[in-house]
């Protein structure tokens, strides 16, 4: 009876990572704006943190632009702008995710439409407005 189950446990992890794979985004990205955003695997979704300034916006380090006026001493450094991207093997994009852009203090929708080893080719939207940027790597690809 154990045995049925490790092995049926074993079985269906297996079956699940070949049916279901999700390329990775693990990495470095210089943005248009000059910030450097790491991204990263939170759980089922991707997320991405600020991890590089280079005198973004004239020398901004804090939130100053947040619509929240409590948090606009949070240094950006550090700051997670990306969330709830998730993976559609179908499309091979990954979608339904957000991005906050402080350097307006808004939120944006965000799906990744191409992943090249040079970088991410990106579509920022807000209501009918709509813009493709691309992120370039700073980092090897690990995936």
């Amino acid at each position: 009876m154990i045995m049925s189950k490790i092995f049926f446990s074993f079985f269906f992890f297996i079956f699940s990572v070949a049916a279901f794979p999700q390329p990775g985004l693990h990495g470095q990205y210089r943005l248009p704006n000059g910030l450097d955003v790491e991204l990263f695997r939170t759980g089922d979704t991707w997320s991405g943190k600020i991890v590089g300034l280079n005198d973004f916006n004239g020398g901004q380090v804090l939130d100053v632009k947040n619509p929240d006026k409590s948090r606009r001493n949070i240094p950006l450094k550090g700051l997670v702008i990306i969330r709830g991207l998730t993976y559609d093997p179908e499309e091979k994009i990954w979608t339904g995710g957000t991005m906050y852009a402080p350097e307006k203090g808004m939120e944006f929708d965000l799906k990744i439409t191409r992943r090249t080893p040079e970088g991410l080719e990106v579509v920022g939207s807000k209501l009918f407005l709509r813009k493709t940027l691309f992120w370039k790597r700073l980092t090897p690809s690990s995936s």
